[in-house]
């Protein structure tokens, strides 16, 4: 609403696509969704709030991000693929918890991508939208995650699978902005692998768990 006031013409919301909890199917944006989290409850109820703002002079964007991985400053070790990465760098074993459970990733600079995409395409096409960020070719099961990232790094390790309480599963579809911003992405999850398992060698980047505050 202050931003509206201000007279800034464009508002971008970061949501989450862990909105969509659990699906049955393949998801898009106009599927309905089921928030099972604090988090993602909040993002939903964020997205409603700031598409109601939406006119000629203030255009909204919702943008869906898929789970972030990659490298950053501000390193994230609390997330799920860096997460991996780390503990077989330190332990060269990934327990793996809901591996039958479905998610969508997507690498970090892809996501800052998905802003500079966003910002260059002509307000009409995205105002009062929501879009999902991520690609088809990263819906992975956490299983089949954690495979990927072992096979990416040449290093032995254990893989111990399991099952967990986290009901949240969902696959989802990112057709759209391929259709209206001929978005794609550029990064994988081996890529992301070979770079932070790199750097932890390196001491490039610190090998502790740091979580947002």
């Amino acid at each position: 609403t202050l931003s509206k006031k201000m007279e800034v013409p464009q508002y971008i919301l970061a949501s989450s696509a862990s909105i969509y909890g659990q699906q049955s199917q393949t998801a898009d944006e106009t599927s309905e969704v089921y928030p099972i989290t604090t988090y993602s409850k909040a993002n939903r109820k964020a997205e409603i709030d700031v598409l109601k703002l939406d006119d000629p002079k203030f255009a909204v964007t919702c943008m869906r991000f898929s789970s972030i991985y990659g490298t950053s400053p501000r390193m994230r070790f609390d997330i799920s693929v860096n997460s991996m990465i780390l503990d077989l760098f330190k332990t060269g074993k990934i327990i793996v918890r809901g591996m039958n459970n479905e998610r969508p990733f997507v690498h970090i600079k892809d996501a800052v991508k998905a802003y500079q995409t966003i910002l260059c395409t002509p307000k009409e096409k995205i105002k009062g939208e929501i879009f999902n960020i991520g690609s088809d070719e990263q819906n992975f099961k956490i299983g089949d995650l954690a495979k990927m990232i072992v096979s990416s790094i040449d290093k032995n390790c254990e893989l111990e699978f399991g099952d967990n309480n986290d009901h949240r599963s969902y696959s989802i579809s990112f057709k759209k902005i391929r259709d209206v911003m001929k978005f794609h992405t550029d990064y994988t999850v081996k890529d992301a692998a070979k770079e932070i398992h790199e750097q932890l060698k390196s001491r490039q980047l610190e090998d502790t768990i740091k979580t947002i505050t």
